[in-house]
């Protein structure tokens, strides 16, 4: 059996937390039941502190910039939600918080539903590092841009043995645009995409997508594991730039995972 991380810590905040619902009940801005709980650990003595601000940098480079909802001593971070239900993005925002405090526990609890919801999520990534080295270059020259896709790859290798898992999308999104740069590879960040049917445009669509040398669409995502329909929409957007080739790289565990993704 685990052992518990600080459970009388945890237990007393979770109190609160039951103390606060049958009081107030549910669906109020997540902004009140945050002040009122750290109004609640001030009284009994807890010291906390709301919106710490916390940077990623990688490799000197600031990529990223979070603020945690309560930081409480010694420790235990707080993230509240009021949703209808905790699913798996609420968790991933409490692992990214872990991994860039270093606490040794998060506390997820969420004040939207028909009966309080809360879950223990103690920190076993920080000291995660990645298992697998970049691969050799590919000796296939049949490939497309064989030197420039292995270049890439090189690219994410190097994110993912810096960084980690445990991080949202945009942190390794934002990494790989300074590991590019470093490389000397030019890269285009794309926000928007027009959206046409036939030649009628439909509109425009957020993407956040990667072209690097005007050849290869890059994705880096962190999503537990690539599923199919990501596979379609990677191939559609392929089509919509014109390009023929494009990787996408899943960072969420400890073993990078990259697929070469083609059209035409």
């Amino acid at each position: 059996m685990s052992k518990i991380i600080h459970p009388e810590l945890s237990y007393a905040v979770q109190g609160l937390f039951m103390d606060i619902y049958n009081e107030h009940g549910p669906m109020l801005h997540e902004e009140i039941y945050e002040s009122i709980l750290v109004h609640l650990m001030q009284q009994a003595g807890y010291p906390c502190q709301r919106q710490q601000q916390f940077h990623v940098f990688y490799k000197e480079i600031r990529v990223a910039t979070f603020y945690t909802d309560i930081s409480l001593l010694p420790r235990l971070v707080i993230e509240i939600k009021r949703t209808p239900h905790i699913d798996p993005l609420h968790i991933a925002q409490t692992i990214t918080y872990l991994k860039v405090t270093g606490d040794d526990l998060g506390i997820l609890v969420n004040f939207g539903g028909p009966s309080l919801e809360f879950k223990r999520i103690p920190n076993f990534i920080t000291r995660k590092r990645p298992k697998i080295i970049a691969p050799p270059l590919p000796k296939n020259s049949r490939l497309l841009y064989p030197e420039l896709t292995s270049q890439i790859q090189h690219c994410f290798y190097e994110v993912h043995r810096e960084l980690g898992p445990g991080f949202w999308h945009r942190v390794y999104r934002d990494a790989c645009k300074v590991e590019f740069k470093l490389c000397d590879l030019p890269y285009e960040h794309k926000f928007r995409m027009d959206i046409y049917h036939g030649n009628w445009l439909a509109g425009r669509q957020k993407c956040n997508l990667l072209v690097v040398d005007g050849k290869v669409m890059v994705t880096p995502i962190a999503f537990r594991a690539i599923t199919e329909a990501m596979r379609i929409q990677f191939r559609s957007h392929l089509r919509r730039l014109g390009l023929k080739i494009g990787l996408l790289a899943n960072f969420h565990g400890e073993n990078l995972a990259i697929e070469t993704i083609r059209v035409g």
